[in-house]
């Protein structure tokens, strides 16, 4: 199992699609591969593979990237397998319908790899509906059923983290399985529940604890391992103890989560009272007591705090204020150019605001003027010392002219008279 994300690394260095086009069919042919190995090793494997499965979303996460697309298709038709499957355990009623941890694990991988505070989201949305429908509509029978919706809620908690969104189905699974974890005699019948939540039968054989023991059961932490264990070996108090240890300690946290939420008192009120019972019950163990007393403490608080931010609604104690009116006013002589207006302030400040509008123009216009006056002074000075530059220059052209013209003059004249004394 240690060589497995070694395997899968090179696999994909190896055909990665920029080597080749080719490449990229093939690993759109590896990846519901390796999709389905995930179903394999967490249920194949003597202990969870752990290690291995963090390792490998990494490497599906990266391809999910590299397929777009293609990888989403993939997902769906995993979900809609599972649907579908789901739907047939239903109408069969050989089974209870909760996943196992294979799925499980498949819908843990999805909120690693997708964003689940998206509003609405392609794979997530589906996977969140199906999560609801697990349960919403499955029956628990065993500890197995429990512990899978248990770990349900733990997902379902991963995935709100930060979006926030209530789930119903959740905090309704976690009051129904206090009420079938608790010893017999502890609730009388379904009526009598505190909430709101759906539940069929209060005690089931197969679910509730004993007495006998109970006091010096421990709890322990749950894990995947759990759906690798017999039935049989399940019957012990101790696992139905730590799934209500388990099950406190989610409801404190959806508490937690729900906190800002206005319809805290509605949501909580009925575990609040499931938890109350469950305080006074003699015979658990004090590490049980101490993480329900825990819970309800906490929830308690919340409660405390949600409602002090509450207010019903209350009629005005003042009286009713009239609507001021005013009587219509007719102008003989109206103009459109003039501004009517019964309010006295309001007119005056209609008025200033014109009269500003106006200086500004005004003062706009003379800003203008002075700027275009300034610029023609600019240019007859201008023009004054190109001028003068220009006689001055023409008058130095002359002279220099003129000095030329005598230096040229004596020139032709000292040849004229070396040509001469040549000819003589």
């Amino acid at each position: 199992m240690k060589d497995v994300p070694t395997v899968v690394h090179r696999i994909r260095a190896l055909y990665h699609p920029k080597l080749s086009p080719q490449n990229k069919e093939k690993m759109q042919i590896f990846y519901p591969i390796l999709l389905d190995y995930i179903f394999q090793i967490s249920v194949s494997e003597p202990k969870y593979p752990t290690a291995a499965l963090n390792t490998l979303v990494r490497h599906i996460y990266a391809m999910t990237t590299q397929l777009g697309d293609y990888a989403t298709t993939c997902v769906l038709g995993f979900l809609e397998a599972f649907e579908t499957e789901l739907q047939k355990d239903l109408a069969s009623g050989t089974t209870s319908g909760f996943p196992k941890g294979d799925k499980l694990t498949f819908l843990r991988v999805l909120g690693q790899i997708y964003s689940t505070s998206d509003f609405q989201h392609q794979v997530i949305t589906p996977a969140q509906f199906l999560m609801s429908q697990y349960l919403g509509q499955c029956q628990a029978a065993s500890v197995k059923d429990l512990a899978s919706g248990l770990m349900l809620c733990n997902l379902f908690l991963d995935y709100q983290t930060l979006s926030k969104r209530i789930v119903p189905e959740a905090i309704n699974f976690l009051s129904a399985s206090l009420v079938h974890l608790a010893p017999k005699g502890t609730f009388s019948d379904v009526d009598s529940l505190p909430g709101s939540f759906p539940i069929q039968e209060i005690e089931s054989a197969t679910l509730q604890m004993t007495t006998k023991g109970l006091g010096s059961a421990k709890v322990e932490r749950l894990s995947m391992d759990i759906f690798k264990m017999k039935e049989s070996a399940l019957e012990k108090n101790s696992y139905r103890v730590s799934i209500m240890s388990a099950a406190a300690d989610l409801l404190l946290k959806y508490a937690i989560l729900y906190a800002s939420t206005s319809a805290f008192t509605e949501m909580f009120q009925g575990p609040m009272e499931l938890l109350k019972t469950l305080v006074s019950v003699p015979h658990f163990s004090t590490s049980l007591k101490t993480q329900l007393n825990k819970s309800l403490d906490r929830i308690q608080k919340l409660k405390s705090f949600s409602s002090d931010s509450r207010a019903p609604l209350q009629l005005q104690a003042h009286k009713p204020v009239p609507i001021a009116s005013y009587v219509p006013k007719f102008e003989e002589g109206y103009s459109l150019d003039k501004h009517y207006d019964p309010d006295v302030e309001r007119s005056q400040a209609h008025k200033l605001q014109v009269q500003y509008k106006k200086e500004k123009k005004g003062a706009i216009r003379e800003l203008r003027k002075d700027a275009q006056f300034v610029a023609r002074e600019k240019l007859r000075v201008q023009r004054e010392k190109d001028t003068e530059y220009n006689a001055r220059i023409k008058g130095i052209m002359s002279g220099l002219e003129a000095d030329q013209g005598e230096k040229n003059a004596e020139a032709r004249m000292k040849k004229a008279k070396k040509m001469k004394g040549k000819r003589n």
